[in-house]
């Protein structure tokens, strides 16, 4: 697939993407650390400003992303001039954002709801109680005595939500993947941007499907080789770096293919990739 290797060049062409990307996480991180509470009105408003936060990290994000891809080769644009695009695409599409990141997060909660309803219905409940999970989630070692302490059933029940959850959210993330690129190459408003990226998604959808497919794994890859690294900090400095770096080639990719395969434009890249 062609995309794939226009996107590596993308990525290392405009290495100054996942910038913001780290600043984002560093500055997001910190805020909730310090600004999260139990009191509700204070847990509300760092919930707000969170989303604000978001909003205009994706907005400047995406519009980055975009210009980078759609950029011939050799014309690519200086660091500054695509941190330039950054500035104006929080000006033009902040809004846009804003009201994406809370429509994808009632969307997101709506599934995992029919998960769990699905789950209770055909599988049984949960069977670690939630107040046993609270207590084991801050504490490994004791989740893992617990896991190890439960009967042979329960342990193929908490397989099945697993697997069952993780199906809802790959399909709902498969319907939902163009939505951005739409957003930027179209020029809609969010929700005429949302149809129009499920008929393009329906409209090449087993070439769509083998892309999903193949970020899926590229993910799955990346982030086991994170959990494998925890204990060797050399190793797991480069699983972070290799993590900030595979997003940024996976999202530079979502658009090149977008670019290629649904806005059936291929002028981004030079004339031998064009050839092969």
């Amino acid at each position: 697939m062609l995309s794939i290797k226009r996107a590596f060049s993308t990525t290392n062409r405009n290495l100054i993407i996942p910038t913001p990307q780290i600043l984002y996480i560093i500055i997001a991180s910190l805020f909730l650390k310090f600004t999260m509470s139990s009191n509700p009105k204070q847990m509300a408003a760092s919930l707000i400003v969170y989303v604000l936060m978001t909003g205009a990290f994706l907005s400047g994000w995406f519009a980055m992303i975009k210009d980078a891809v759609v950029t011939p080769e050799d014309k690519t644009k200086t660091s500054f001039e695509l941190l330039k695009v950054f500035l104006q695409g929080v000006g033009n599409k902040f809004l846009t954002y804003i009201i994406g990141v809370v429509l994808y997060s009632a969307m997101l909660f709506g599934v995992a709801l029919g998960a769990y309803k699905c789950a209770v219905k055909y599988i049984g409940q949960f069977p670690i109680p939630v107040d046993v999970l609270n207590s084991t989630m801050n504490s490994p070692e004791t989740l893992k005595q617990f896991v190890a302490s439960m009967p042979v059933e329960d342990l193929v029940k908490v397989n099945q939500w697993n697997m069952l959850f993780l199906l809802f959210i790959l399909i709902f993330m498969f319907i939902t993947m163009f939505w951005v690129p739409a957003i930027e190459f179209g020029g809609k408003n969010i929700f005429v941007s949302f149809f129009i990226s499920v008929k393009n998604l329906f409209g090449k959808f087993f070439k769509n499907l083998v892309l999903f497919l193949f970020m899926f794994f590229l993910y799955l890859l990346v982030s086991l080789f994170s959990t494998f690294s925890m204990t060797n900090n050399v190793l797991y400095f480069v699983s972070v770096l290799l993590s900030v770096y595979s997003t940024a080639y996976l999202v530079v990719l979502l658009f090149q293919y977008y670019e290629e395969q649904i806005e059936g434009r291929c002028d981004s890249g030079s004339d031998s990739e064009r050839e092969d």
